[in-house]
């Protein structure tokens, strides 16, 4: 059962069924286990990461590295803007690396990705 829960969100491109299944999970299961919060928060990273042509993401304990396709809806001006704040971001023409700044980097990498939209 729990093989065709995983094929069901692999196979998943709508945030809305993806939501469903969530919803069903819950219902089904109860409360997540971390393993799984993490699983449906990758998935959201990898929507996003198509959405905004995004070609690499890398995310370590220290920094979120993202690298954007030429053709990436994002300018590099709004990206500049937006992570402005970030303390030690490096840049390169199409690479960004945001270094975190708290130990939640679940909620740090949604930040991110959220204010580039």
């Amino acid at each position: 059962m729990r093989l065709l829960y995983y094929k069901s969100l692999s196979e998943t491109v709508e945030e809305s069924v993806r939501q469903s299944i969530q919803y069903e999970l819950l219902e089904e299961f109860g409360p997540f286990p971390e393993e799984l919060k993490q699983l449906f928060f990758l998935l959201q990273i990898r929507e996003w990461c198509k959405k905004l042509l995004i070609r690499d993401v890398k995310i370590s304990k220290r920094a979120l590295s993202l690298t954007f396709h030429e053709k990436s809806p994002v300018s590099y001006q709004k990206i500049l803007k937006v992570l402005e704040n970030s303390k030690g971001l490096e840049t390169g023409p199409l690479n960004f690396k945001i270094p975190y700044q708290s130990e939640n980097l679940m909620e740090e990498t949604g930040q991110v990705f959220k204010t580039l939209f």
